[in-house]
């Protein structure tokens, strides 16, 4: 899942994914081209947290 995705899911804003993964809120993979995606675990921190 990419960080636009996930905020569209939590309901707050590209950039807020993107701090909570530099704070190491949610994890990230990285393909092989260096993007970031959000594994389903990410998902789950979102419902627990912000929901």
């Amino acid at each position: 899942m990419t960080t636009t995705e996930l905020a569209k899911l939590c309901g707050v804003s590209r950039f807020t994914i993107i701090n909570w993964i530099n704070r190491g809120k949610i994890r990230t993979n990285k393909t092989v081209g260096g993007h970031s995606r959000i594994p389903v675990s990410g998902n789950k921190w979102c419902y627990r947290n912000y929901d």
